[in-house]
């Protein structure tokens, strides 16, 4: 059991360290699709995805995310694409512009599900690990949850640079546009399978001086929804893109995951658990099926292998359904389920209809 908790350990580690395509910006700018790195100015790391690490706080598949100051190559970890949010922004090119609504997803390398960058206000069930601010990690819903927007890191240049392209390699904070916070880390040790590397969670560290804004607005410089403080070294992040052209390489893709691999780790979810594997996802659709007609549409499915301590997307549950729906109706039948999962296993069809 030691030596493949071991060998699991070491895939994960390969498969996280592995060299991926990193972008270069010719004109200097960021783009839409472009492969970066996240560097932060306070611990001089760059932002970091840990697979084996579930965040268990959220309905929706999570991992944590962290800043890792030991390694500055282009890894499947540490490189992230910025993608467009709203398609009807107002601009018409690929550049990314200050206050322009952005995404940070996930590279295809590193998992086989896009993972967005995702933040939410602080509950008694969700807040960063140690700091206790606004936790941060990388989901595989792209709610609003998940819209970022870069700001410029001088204050007094933040309205005049509206609409202006983001330069890569600058000082920018990245402003969580549902808590209107903004992303931070900072020297908070966190112990994962990497080492010690350090917390990121979504917090303004302002500086404590006074702004003087009642003055400059009795002047006419400064209206009171700007803002007047500089972020502290915490909040400043620049993003960092390669400038060597050679660096951003064609590489095969992993394969998506196919309701196969689906029906697999359900299946691989309830022999964990026995005879009453079966038997106890039975009773949650049972619970679940209000008609008694054993049918579940996607969504009363996808709910329910929840409930079952299996979380997976909307479209992996369209998957699963459309893989197990012999009817062609939208929805999928239990026995259906099992009768996929288990061909050759007869005796289990037969106990799943003795448990409904």
């Amino acid at each position: 059991a030691a030596k493949l908790c071991l060998s699991t350990t070491e895939q994960k580690l390969g498969a996280s360290l592995a060299r991926v395509p990193w972008s270069c910006s010719s004109d200097g700018y960021l783009h839409f699709g472009n492969k970066i790195m996240l560097n932060n100015f306070k611990v001089n790391g760059f932002l970091a995805l840990d697979t084996g690490d579930r965040i268990v706080s959220t309905t929706e598949e999570a991992y944590a995310v962290t800043t890792n100051n030991q390694r500055s190559d282009p890894n499947a970890r540490s490189v992230f694409i910025v993608t467009r949010a709203d398609p009807k922004d107002g601009f018409s090119d690929d550049i990314v512009h200050f206050g322009q609504k952005i995404r940070i997803q996930t590279n295809p390398y590193i998992f086989s599900k896009t993972l967005f960058l995702k933040s939410s206000p602080i509950s008694p069930t969700s807040y960063s690990r140690y700091s206790r601010h606004q936790e941060v990690c990388m989901q595989t819903n792209a709610s609003y949850d998940t819209v970022w927007m870069i700001q410029h890191a001088d204050p007094n240049m933040r309205f005049l640079s509206k609409k202006e392209p983001v330069p890569v390699k600058e000082g920018i904070i990245l402003e969580h546009c549902g808590t209107s916070h903004y992303l931070a880390s900072d020297i908070v040790e966190y112990r994962n399978d990497f080492g010690i590397e350090y917390e990121v969670c979504v917090h303004s560290f302002a500086t404590l001086n006074k702004s003087q804004c009642l003055t400059l607005e009795k002047v006419g410089k400064l209206t009171r929804d700007l803002p007047t403080k500089f972020q502290m070294a915490q909040n400043i992040w620049c993003f960092a893109t390669s400038d060597d052209p050679a660096t951003d390489y064609k590489v095969v893709e992993p394969g998506k995951m196919t309701h196969d691999d689906l029906l697999r780790i359900i299946k691989q979810k309830w022999l964990e658990r026995g005879s009453y594997g079966i038997r106890g996802l039975s009773m949650v659709f049972k619970h679940m099926d209000e008609n008694g007609n054993h049918k579940l549409d996607q969504d009363d499915f996808r709910w329910g292998l929840y409930n079952y301590g299996i979380t997976i997307t909307k479209d992996e549950a369209k998957l699963v359904v459309d893989a197990c729906d012999r009817d062609k109706d939208g929805s999928v039948n239990y026995l259906s389920l099992i009768h996929i999962s288990e061909p050759t296993r007869p005796e289990r069809i037969s106990y799943a209809v003795f448990c409904l």
